[in-house]
């Protein structure tokens, strides 16, 4: 997705050689070196917590699908909305 808007520059390149190595082992590394017990309610609550987000981020793709889609437009969720729905966006330029 940033490539293809913002193009492949400094930032992203700087960011994937950086940020993401150190972000996804930043945890990795503080579990190695410290001694962490949760226990059973706190397992608990980390796949309580996993599976919500979970659920929330399915949801909201599924209605975001039904809407491109054009699936069951007298929905509950569609009632409020009044748009035209476009199958590609206007090209705007800036020149």
């Amino acid at each position: 997705m940033d490539i293809t808007t913002d193009g492949f520059g400094y930032m992203l390149a700087a960011g994937d050689l950086l940020w993401v190595p150190f972000t996804y082992s930043l945890q990795a590394r503080y579990l190695a070196f410290e001694h962490v017990e949760l226990g059973a309610v706190g397992t608990g609550i980390v796949v309580l917590v996993a599976f919500t987000g979970y659920w929330i981020f399915r949801s909201a793709n599924g209605e975001k699908n039904d809407f491109r889609n054009g699936r069951n437009p007298k929905s509950r969720f569609f009632r409020r909305i009044a748009c035209m729905v476009l199958t590609r966006l206007p090209q705007i330029s800036l020149l």
